[in-house]
Formats: structure tokens, C-alpha cells, sequence
């Protein structure tokens, strides 16, 4: 069943269980296609028929409730140390268990599993959300109980390794975080100072996206065994893209006539309280890629800006990445 399934970033002291929402990572096993004219005739002619094994690896994609406890694991994961793989372990019924292990920050690592996209958004009544996007290189599988044997499941068998926080304990909204704990704005420098156009302007949903662009080397390294080998995975360009929905009874500011939002000057600044000390995401560069204010006859208006964040900003003499998570 679903619920024995689970997912575990990192290793260790540092591993922290996910919230797991959706889960779906499998093998792409890229085989060469031949298609020679070999002699068939019409009652036995096959599209295929010789193929050759290419270089295997797996990819897919997980969706998760968004604790404050990942944050920090997922920043260096996609951003700040995005061209090394981490530990991850998952399992689609705590049955079959997939271990990315063996991780190393070295250039020669192939093992564990690389961030090639992540995304964090939310809306009204929903909680914080994630989705990643990872690869790997190599996998290895152990089989655990089975149905009947899997009484009190993989995660949920000990306090020590339970998902951090059920039950929201003492109301603190950490585990997962709701909408309303979130705040993103749109800020124009003014003079040297990131201003909001319009303070009461309320935030609807909001949203961020990050490509990583992940590439895999496959080179003639005379191999052998039943499957090719890899010899690395590099980093593309970052590609980050983000949106936000604002509402106010007055209408909301254009974004081109009004307060342009251009790259120079606008940034996009994610805030999400955490009683102590906040998290951020911060787009330092953002231009504006579409404005949508459309008439809704069944309920209020709002507008939605799309945004493709820049490269290149300078700040206090560093040029940062497109997005910061701190």
C-alpha cells in the first residue's frame, strides 16, 4: 500500500524524512535502435528487431509538504552545491527499497542522486509545496518485510526516524507550513532602497521554479557489462522562473506603466515565518514575462505576474545566483 512508501534525503545524523505527497523515480534504459534492411517480407517484417543496450540511469519526480527541517539540505541540493549528488533513499510500498548511496563531493563522483529542478509554491488552504526533480547514475535495491510482515512500516517503527513534528505540536505550524505563514512581494528599488509599490496589496498564491538543466557525459570508454557506464553529470545553466497572484478591492498597480518590473530595479522576496528566524527565497533580478488580468465573472479579480529571474546583479561586489534560499 501507498502509506508504507517514504523518501529520506541525506544520510546519517543529517537525514531528514520527506513528507511525501507523489513519487515517481524509474529507470530510463535508453536502448539503441537498429533498423537494417535484413530480409523480411511482409507476413514477419518488425519495425525492430537489433538493439543494443545504451547507458542506463533513472529519473523522476517527488512532491512533498514543505518543513522548515529540509530547508537547508534542499537550498545546498539545488543552489549552493547543486553540482553534487546527495544520499536518497526511497520506497513506492516500503517494500522495494531504492538507496542513491555512496554520494561524494568530488568531480569523479558517480554516485546518489543530483537536483535537476525543484519548485516551491502555495496558494489559499493549501500548505507549503514542493517538487523535485532528480537523477541518478546507479541504484541498488534491497527487499524489505513483506505485506503482512510491514506492521508498523519503515519510518513509523521508531520516534527516532518518524517524520519530524506530527501532530503540530504546540500549534507551531512547522511541519507542514500552511499558506498563511508565507508572505511574497514584488519590490522596486527606489533611490537605493527595495520598496513596495503597494503595501496593502494582498497575496494570493505565489510560486518558484528552478532548472538545473542536468546533463549526463557518455563518452567511447571501452566498457563492459550489460549496461553502459556513464562518466559524469554536469550542471547547466540555472533557469528560475516565478509568479505571483496579487488582489485588492482598488485593483492592483501595472507593471508597466505604473511600477515597471524590470530587472534592474525589481526582485521578488519570499518570506516564511518561522518564529525564530525566517526563511527566505529571494529572486535578486526579476523581469516581468506576462501580466494576466482578466475579467472573472464568478468571483474577484486578480492579477497574476509571470516572471523569468536574471543573472548578473550585483550585490555588495558579489554577482549571486538567479534565486537565493537563506
Amino acid at each position: 500500500m501507498g502509506y508504507a512508501g517514504y523518501a529520506v534525503l541525506g544520510s546519517g545524523e543529517t537525514a531528514e524524512p520527506i513528507l511525501l505527497t507523489s513519487c515517481n523515480i524509474n529507470p530510463e534504459l535508453n536502448p539503441i535502435i537498429s533498423q537494417p534492411a535484413v530480409g523480411f517480407g511482409w507476413k514477419n517484417a518488425a519495425d525492430q528487431s537489433h538493439y543494443a543496450n545504451g547507458i542506463i540511469d533513472y529519473r523522476g519526480s517527488l512532491g512533498f509538504d514543505l518543513p522548515v527541517s529540509l530547508w537547508t539540505l534542499l537550498n545546498e541540493w539545488a543552489i549552493t552545491k547543486r553540482i553534487y549528488a546527495k544520499n536518497f533513499e526511497h520506497s513506492p510500498d516500503g517494500t522495494c527499497k531504492y538507496q542513491y548511496s555512496g554520494a561524494a563531493e568530488t568531480d569523479g563522483n558517480l554516485n546518489g542522486a543530483w537536483c535537476d529542478s525543484l519548485g516551491i509554491s502555495t496558494s489559499a488552504d493549501s500548505t507549503l509545496q514542493a517538487t523535485l526533480n532528480i537523477l541518478a547514475l546507479t541504484r541498488s535495491v534491497t527487499v524489505g518485510l513483506g505485506y503482512s510482515e510491514n506492521e508498523t512500516g519503515i519510518l513509523a517503527a521508531s520516534c527516532d526516524t518518524f517524520p519530524v513534528d506530527p501532530l503540530n505540536p504546540l500549534n507551531a505550524n512547522n511541519s507542514p507550513i500552511p499558506f498563511w505563514r508565507t508572505k511574497a512581494r514584488i519590490l522596486i528599488d527606489i533611490n537605493g532602497t527595495p520598496t513596495d509599490p503597494d503595501a496593502d496589496v494582498n497575496t494570493l498564491s505565489w510560486g518558484i521554479d528552478l532548472a538545473n538543466n542536468a546533463q549526463i557525459i557518455k563518452a567511447c570508454n571501452a566498457g563492459t557489462g550489460t549496461y553502459g557506464t556513464a562518466s559524469a553529470v554536469v550542471m547547466g545553466a540555472m533557469s528560475v522562473t516565478g509568479n505571483i497572484e496579487l488582489y485588492k478591492h482598488s485593483g492592483i498597480w501595472d507593471p508597466v506603466l505604473d511600477n515597471p518590473i524590470i530587472a534592474s530595479t525589481a526582485s521578488l522576496a519570499i518570506t516564511v515565518e518561522n518564529g525564530l528566524t525566517d526563511k527566505t527565497i529571494t529572486l535578486p533580478a526579476i523581469r516581468l514575462d506576462s501580466d494576466d488580468y482578466s475579467l472573472n465573472i464568478n468571483g474577484p479579480v486578480s492579477r497574476r505576474f509571470n516572471l523569468k529571474a536574471m543573472g548578473g546583479k550585483c550585490i555588495n561586489s558579489v554577482i549571486p545566483a538567479p534565486i537565493i534560499m537563506a
